[in-house]
């Protein structure tokens, strides 16, 4: 009697262990639930803690969206800040000009030879200030597409759209290059990463 005493002792002791050892897993999977209910969606860009910054006005640029295009090098993308045009050119032929916005006073379009490193649809702008996340759409000041080609102390530069289309042709950005929305939406389908930039004065 008490060999088997110890036994429905030594039984309910491997029980309780199993049964906390099943609760503690449990526990640690709701934890693990709430945690990722909290997250935001991977297409924000909130989920990056830092994130790439444009210099037009604290953008947040996301990894390139686009998929590889492998005409990308045939094309050129130059803007000549004087003239405040974008001309695209495909193999030496000039495909589209375009008239564009660039940066002012204190905050110049740099000059110099770059190529797009990432490309992004319908980006999501970040306020400098407050912090506050546009989403994708009418009030969004990047328009619908992101082109970027450099980085600066102050952040990313790149080409990017605009729900502003009456400042084009002036010098009102942070050293963005604005293109008219339905333009940039043209662009974005024939150039890829590595396509090479030309901004000159």
């Amino acid at each position: 009697m008490k060999a088997s005493h110890q036994h429905r002792n030594s039984v309910r002791v491997q029980d309780k262990s199993i049964a906390n050892t099943f609760m503690l897993m449990s526990f640690g999977a709701a934890f693990l639930l709430l945690l990722s209910a909290g997250r935001k969606p991977d297409s924000t860009v909130a989920v990056n803690p830092n994130p790439p910054l444009d210099a037009e006005s604290g953008t947040v640029v996301l990894t390139s969206s686009s998929a590889p295009n492998p005409l990308a090098k045939t094309f050129r993308l130059v803007v000549d800040l004087s003239d405040r045009q974008l001309n695209l050119y495909q193999k030496g032929k000039l495909i589209s000009t375009h008239d564009v916005a660039i940066g002012q006073a204190g905050w110049e379009t740099p000059t110099g030879t770059f190529e797009v490193t990432t490309m992004e649809k319908n980006p999501a702008w970040e306020h400098p200030i407050t912090g506050e996340i546009i989403p994708s759409g009418p009030d969004n000041p990047l328009g619908s597409r992101w082109i970027g080609f450099t980085e600066t102390p102050d952040g990313y530069i790149g080409f990017h759209g605009t729900n502003e289309p009456q400042f084009l042709g002036q010098a009102v950005s942070h050293g963005c290059v604005r293109v008219d929305d339905t333009e940039i939406q043209e662009i974005y389908d024939r150039v890829g990463e590595g396509t090479p930039v030309i901004i000159r004065s």
